[in-house]
């Protein structure tokens, strides 16, 4: 009788609970150092797969196939060790005290599924007569409900997902709620951070699939929506805010109790910034809401978003956050904030003349007073787009420069860099300067 082929692939034994970590060795570590980024990514890739899997690579070629015929017997060893070491245990569970086991192995489950973000989505309303009722856990997540009326949970958010960041056509349509909770692509994000080397980091954002938070799409375009989702999402970015590491967290728990429209807020794939999602009223108002959001957001915890998640076809890529905050209770939010964007308008002459008389006048009365306009950052914001639109990018920002200068915030490079990108930013008509002057009492008189 033939002896049965002996193959070097660990034998993965059902009674034997599946590995949890390996020994990477510095031999592994320098075989792998030479190679280019991203056949060294693979390899990396691979060699969890089998460890962990037992999965046989069938796509390993020249050099990536030779270092892993190397590391290979040492995965085996360790495996084959871990095994023996499991089997000559003593049995500790009888008949008689299964059960005990068995409730034990449950009670520390239900602990870990209990400070899990899943926990907190799934757990039903308190009953209180209070009208807020807010429960905090170690892990940063915040649920927020009015338990007084015990809202029921929002229905099925179906928005558009694509292939990458530059697909123009949808894949089709996912969950809002299951995308938010995925732990899918943990892997990629993670190697995202932690790897410093920036073509590898392209190379993995660009793989990545991406949904559009504000609705269905036919096409990536403002006129290719096909249903609002209701739902507008909002940046904030490290380079904006100054905020590093652990300073997200509290950021994310002081959002989670300050807004109760929040329905979603977790860490961008960077790791160094939020993505927060908010559910609005009116979404034939976006724009409107979401002027009003990330102005109220800047007043009430000082965080500045990005001015570019404007758009309604905005795409969000994804990402992983291990304690997301998800409110499945988020209220609408009906703060609107109607400004007078820039219209295709052809002045003559005359009414250009008369208009530039008025701009100069009030900036002279801003400068003469010494009045700070610019406080409010939306209100910054806004006066930078009007004025590179209507003067561009010379005089804009000589205007932009006098303006600002009367703030106690005003660092001359932070205003260049503010103008930089109102000049990419969507135009706003300089009657929004002279509605800004007004409100802040700089008139005409």
């Amino acid at each position: 009788m033939k002896n049965k082929k002996q193959t070097s692939k660990p034998a993965f034994n059902p009674e034997v609970p599946p590995r949890e970590g390996l020994i990477f060795y510095r031999s592994f570590y320098e075989a792998l150092a030479s190679m280019k980024p991203m056949a060294r990514l693979h390899l990396y890739d691979v060699i969890m797969r089998y460890a962990f899997y037992g999965e046989e690579p069938t796509d390993l070629k020249g050099e990536q196939e030779r270092i892993f015929i190397i590391i290979r017997p040492q995965l085996n060893a360790n495996e084959r060790k871990r095994q023996a070491k499991y089997k000559e245990q003593p049995k500790r569970i009888t008949t008689k005290n299964s059960t005990n086991f068995s409730q034990k192995l449950k009670t520390k489950k239900m602990a870990i599924y209990k400070y899990s973000a899943i926990y907190n989505m799934n757990r039903s309303p308190l009953k209180d007569n209070s009208n807020m009722k807010e429960n905090e856990y170690n892990n940063g997540y915040t649920e927020r409900q009015t338990v007084g009326s015990n809202p029921s949970e929002l229905p099925s958010i179906k928005v558009s997902v694509f292939e990458n960041y530059f697909a123009q056509k949808p894949l089709g349509c996912v969950n809002l709620m299951k995308w938010c909770k995925t732990a899918k692509f943990k892997e990629q994000v993670i190697a995202f951070r932690t790897t410093s080397n920036e073509k590898v980091r392209q190379w993995i954002k660009r793989n990545l699939p991406c949904i559009t938070p504000s609705g269905i799409f036919k096409t990536r375009s403002r006129d290719g929506l096909v249903q609002h989702s209701g739902f507008i999402c909002i940046d904030i970015d490290h380079k904006d805010n100054g905020v590093f590491g652990p300073e997200w967290f509290e950021k994310k728990k002081l959002l989670a109790k300050t807004f109760d429209c929040l329905f979603y807020a977790g860490m961008s794939i960077s790791g160094n910034g939020l993505c927060l999602i908010f559910r609005i009223a009116y979404p034939n108002k976006h724009l409107a809401q979401f002027d009003a959001l990330v102005r109220e957001v800047y007043e009430k915890t000082g965080l500045v978003a990005d001015q570019g998640c404007c758009d309604i076809c905005r795409l969000r890529g994804a990402s992983y956050d291990a304690y997301p905050y998800i409110n499945p209770h988020a209220k609408p939010y009906r703060g609107v904030l109607m400004e007078r964007t820039a219209r295709t308008k052809v002045r003559t002459a005359r009414e250009k003349e008369l208009l530039d008389k008025k701009v100069y006048k009030l900036i002279g009365k801003i400068r003469k007073e010494k009045k700070d306009i610019t406080d409010a950052y939306h209100d910054w914001y806004s006066i930078g787009c009007a004025l590179a639109h209507e003067y561009g990018k010379e005089e804009g920002l000589r205007l932009f420069h006098l303006v600002s200068m009367h703030s106690k915030k005003y660092y001359p490079t932070e205003c260049d860099e503010q103008f930089a990108k109102c000049l990419r930013s969507r135009k706003i008509g300089i009657e929004t300067f002279l509605w800004i002057c007004k409100k802040h009492g700089v008139t005409f008189k």
